[in-house]
């Protein structure tokens, strides 16, 4: 009764070998990518979309800040006088513009 127990890693290896029908080159990592000049092209490519996306982000949040900003400073020069607002009628023009 002293069998030996099969090694976890190696039944992991040859279970995900069966399973997905190929092996991975080890040798070269970049070889999926078409090489290591294609990998760092499309490593640019992808900083690029993230930057510009990013920066979009930023952008819409510092307008953000200063629309609110502007709608407290707006509140205490008179806005809800001029516009003859009452009570909780100030915050219909707040949520509209979102929070």
């Amino acid at each position: 009764m002293s069998a030996k127990a099969p090694s976890r890693s190696s039944d992991h290896e040859k279970f995900s070998d069966e399973q997905s029908g190929y092996r991975v080159n080890t040798a070269d990592p970049d070889a999926e990518f078409g090489g290591t000049e294609a990998r760092k092209v499309l490593e640019k490519k992808l900083l690029w979309k993230v930057d510009c996306r990013m920066s979009i982000l930023v952008l819409i949040y510092i307008l953000n800040y200063i629309d609110r900003n502007n709608a407290g400073a707006a509140r205490l020069r008179g806005f809800e006088a001029d516009l003859r607002l009452q009570g909780k009628d100030r915050m219909i023009p707040v949520g509209v513009k979102g929070n």
